[in-house]
């Protein structure tokens, strides 16, 4: 036979796939609905010259190259798509860490095959031609990183009335398993290797796993690879090469038993593959030859139905038929909610707004929509919903719940200037800049301010809250105590109580400002994420913004507002309070101090006193004067730190239920003016004419959206039934 009308290029000895499936791909294809309708992917593996390409050769009529010594060093990938045009290109794909010029020369790289060139003699230069360009002179001076160079792509796309949609690759030969440092390590110890495990681990891939027979079958590193990456073994194949080189009866035996076997969970096939230099006989021939041979003991004990490529083209149209249906069960998945988030589109979008009426009816839709997503965020029972896992910017309620929490903390355990005595040290470190995300710690990331800039000179800065930093409260009290009469001392309303709480207090302003801010842009990111959700039309939805963010603006300033004054009355107005358990705390906290006293003093009782070796220098009616007025002023001292403390307890819970309740939950979530009052069918139906107009009208852009869409929904509506025929 000519060499010119040898082997011709196409799955055409045998089909590998199922007809039924085959035309659901091509109508689903020629509807263009998906393009992640799969290619199903045969990556083939083993060891350098262990037969992989003569394996492929056989099963798809492919003459793919076949080195005699060390086998491919680079990626095949053949591609065959159905089509009404007959034609092969070709192209190189170079490996990742190729340089510059590398990349460039070997992208440069294009050949187009006609009908008449699909032959062994043309595409045997194809493959010399690769060789060359990868390794000429000019390439082989530059800057490279050679041992990644076996990730070059030779990409040959194959189309045709008669192909299938399949994706077959010929990968690299591992290295020889003696110039390995480890050999038990199976995974990644060579670029090649690396490759190997990469493919094989892909859940869409058909694993073609070769063996020659002249190895060590229980060392083989590729089998127990593959055994690692399909454990189930529902997408694998061994297959066992060259039995005829097999002297030894004992090894022959050995292979009929692991095919006739198996070994858990690999199913073993055996061929007698074509030599590397027999380029002559055609398939025919080699397929008598392989009978002959397999005829003859000890391999005539062969389970017939594991002999030959026949056998394992039968067993691999069992896989790919598996895999076709299993990805065509997703991709019907994925079209059935394409269609019906291309139907919510259309509904939202609506009839087309060539009026006045029908552009307020699409507003008062939208808005419903939005207050509907609003009351649902809200609402801590729905954090589990699909939207809120994809959109977590939703999770609003439980978002402020998390920072209003986190603030409460905050404020009681560092909110305060002079550190109480029961107060435990800190090791609060300043980090190396202040972000919003410093000011507690959250399990989510404050949204970024620089992506709203119309919140520009709404928000505070942010804020990093050490503890306390001015020294012990009792020291400050000794401070300025000199500077008011002492009778004054023992009473609630005295003028010192009013002086040190302002001093607490007065990182209040900061914290609460910076917390506030952050929420503020909490609720602005859900906005905006709601409203994309709401309005999927995005020049509407800019205009509509547009229009409703001085409204907007005018919430979030109302909520600052009244945090200042609920700031102004606590810190700067009169220190008084009615709670009932004001007498109470205060007692507790007077005997917990007395109690941590009296176990510093007995801790302390072996050591010196300073105040009686000072005494003792004294004349006795200084003695007594001193012993007796120095433990009532320090037990005065005492009593103001546990009025101050008690005071602070209360009028920080009153505070923190003052800017939750009536800043945060009335004037921005769910108040007559909160922000979600901005934007409701009530709000549309007020608007002029000029207004619905100047938001709704439709644009050119929206016409060709809505016809697009239209043919969308139609596409998958008929890739629906051809999925389900």
């Amino acid at each position: 036979m000519p060499e010119s009308e040898g082997i011709q290029v196409g799955i055409q000895v045998g089909t590998l796939g199922d007809p039924t499936l085959l035309q659901k791909i091509d109508k689903l294809r020629s509807l263009n609905v998906s393009p992640a309708v799969p290619l199903t992917q045969l990556v083939v593996v083993g060891d350098r010259a262990a037969g992989k390409s003569s394996i492929l050769e056989s099963l798809t009529g492919f003459p793919f190259s076949r080195a005699a010594k060390d086998g491919t060093d680079y990626i095949i990938e053949i591609i065959y798509r159905r089509s009404n045009t007959e034609k092969i290109l070709a192209s190189i794909q170079p490996a990742p860490r190729s340089c510059e010029h590398r990349a460039a020369k070997l992208r440069a790289f294009k050949v187009e095959l006609l009908p008449k060139d699909r032959n062994r003699k043309r595409l045997q230069d194809l493959f010399e031609q690769v060789s060359t360009i990868r390794w000429d002179n000019d390439l082989l001076h530059l800057p490279h990183h050679g041992p990644e160079y076996c990730k070059d792509v030779l990409q040959v796309e194959i189309t045709g009335p008669r192909e299938e949609h399949l994706t077959i690759i010929d990968l690299p030969g591992l290295p020889d398993i003696r110039t390995q440092h480890n050999p038990d390590d199976i995974l990644a110890s060579s670029p090649v290797e690396s490759m190997v495990v990469d493919f094989i681990r892909m859940s869409r891939t058909v694993i073609l796993a070769v063996v020659p027979c002249t190895t060590n079958i229980k060392e083989q590193r590729i089998l127990k690879s593959v055994k690692e990456a399909d454990t189930s073994g529902k997408r694998s194949i061994a297959i066992f090469t060259k039995p005829d080189l097999i002297a030894e009866h004992a090894s022959k035996k050995e292979i009929v038993d692991v095919v006739n076997q198996g070994d858990p969970p690999l199913e073993y096939f055996i061929v007698r593959t074509r030599k590397e230099d027999d380029s002559t006989s055609d398939l025919a021939q080699h397929n008598y030859v392989e009978r002959v041979f397999f005829n003859k003991s000890p391999w005539d004990q062969l389970d017939k139905a594991r002999v030959g490529i026949g056998s394992i083209r039968s067993q691999l149209q069992i896989l790919l038929v598996r895999h076709t249906k299993q990805y065509l069960f997703e991709v019907n998945t994925e079209v059935s909610a394409a269609l019906e988030m291309k139907k919510e589109c259309m509904k939202f979008m609506g009839e087309p707004r060539v009026d006045i009426d029908k552009q307020r009816t699409y507003l008062v839709r939208t808005a419903i929509y939005f207050s509907h997503i609003v009351r649902l965020a809200l609402d801590m029972k729905n954090t589990e919903r699909p939207v809120w896992s994809r959109n977590p910017q939703l999770r609003l309620a439980a978002h402020l719940q998390e920072t209003g929490k986190a603030f409460t903390e905050t404020l009681f355990m560092k909110g305060h200037h002079y550190k109480f005595e029961s107060d435990e040290d800190t090791n609060d470190f300043l980090p190396s800049f202040t972000s919003r995300d410093n000011l507690y710690r959250l399990s989510f990331l404050i949204p970024d301010e620089r992506e709203y800039p119309e919140l520009q000179g709404i928000l505070s800065d942010p804020v990093c809250c050490l503890g306390p930093s001015k020294g012990n409260l009792i020291d400050r009290i000794r401070q300025i105590y000199s500077l008011y009469p002492r009778g004054e001392l023992g009473v609630f309303g005295n003028s010192i109580l009013p002086i040190v709480f302002r001093e607490q207090s007065e990182k209040w302003t900061q914290l609460t400002l910076a917390h506030l801010s952050n929420d503020i842009l909490i609720i602005h990111q859900f906005i905006d994420t709601a409203m994309k959700l709401a309005l999927p039309d995005g020049t509407v939805r800019v205009t509509l913004q547009e229009f409703l963010s001085d409204n907007l603006l005018d919430c979030y300033r109302r909520a600052i507002n009244h945090a200042q004054f609920l700031l102004h009355v606590e810190c700067r107005g009169k220190v008084a309070t009615s709670n009932p358990n004001f007498e109470d705390l205060l007692a507790n906290n007077r005997a917990e101090r007395q109690r941590r006293m009296v176990l510093k003093e007995n801790k302390n009782v072996s050591e010196p006193s300073i105040r009686r070796n000072r005494v003792t220098t004294k004349t006795n009616a200084e003695t007594d004067v001193t012993e007796a007025l120095l433990p009532s002023i320090e037990q005065i001292y005492g009593d103001v730190h546990d009025m101050i403390k008690t005071y602070y307890g209360i009028a920080c819970a009153r505070f923190l239920d003052g800017i939750h309740q009536q800043a945060i939950t009335h004037l921005l979530l769910d108040g007559e003016q909160s922000v979600f009052q901005v934007f409701t069918p009530e709000r549309v139906l007020s608007m002029t004419s000029e207004e619905v107009e100047g938001i709704a009208k439709e644009s050119p852009t929206s016409t060709q959206a809505r016809d697009e869409l239209e043919r969308e929904i139609e596409s998958l509506e008929k890739a629906i039934e051809v999925l389900h025929a």
